[in-house]
């Protein structure tokens, strides 16, 4: 199935306090499209998001989770310029996933992916194993506490990306 973008624009719901949850404003006027509630990007060290066409994301690159609400005027009055990202602290929400290709699971890792949404190349997780099969070096953000229907998951978001090598096995 084809990756999907939420209408409403609030794919991201806490579930829990956030008050131990930071948001930083990350400057994305260098990317072609605003980045979607959700959706990851890569953060320069000054709080600039950088563009896909940077390559593909690293270790070395801070990947942090777009988390805001459509209807924030600030948002809208800057044509979302300034989009607030998680920053530091894990993140207890339900996820609507944007890419439904594979069924999630409780305790299945959330995976950086790129996919195309309404036309457009994004970096959103997608839930998979992390056993042998698990691609090295991927990118993961997190994991899924339970799925609650096809499209939508409750997880934990991790504020500090880990790499797929360091598995225990």
């Amino acid at each position: 199935m084809a990756a999907k973008s939420n209408s409403k624009g609030k794919n991201v719901n806490p579930l829990s306090s956030v008050l131990h949850v930071q948001t930083m404003d990350v400057d994305c006027s260098a990317l072609d499209n605003a980045p979607l509630d959700g959706e990851f990007v890569y953060v320069q060290g000054r709080g600039e998001a950088v563009g896909s066409s940077s390559g593909a994301p690293t270790l070395g690159n801070n990947m942090a989770m777009v988390w805001s609400n459509k209807d924030r005027s600030d948002l809208q009055a800057t044509g979302r310029k300034r989009t607030p990202v998680v920053f530091l602290g894990d993140l207890h929400c339900t996820l609507e996933l944007f890419d439904d290709d594979n069924t999630p699971a409780a305790g299945m890792v959330l995976a950086l992916a790129q996919v195309s949404v309404s036309g457009i190349n994004r970096y959103i997780v997608k839930p998979t194993t992390w056993d042998k099969t698990l691609a090295d070096n991927s990118i993961l953000v997190g994991q899924v506490i339970r799925k609650i229907s096809a499209d939508k998951i409750e997880c934990v978001i991790w504020s500090c990306s880990r790499n797929s090598m360091d598995s225990t096995e």
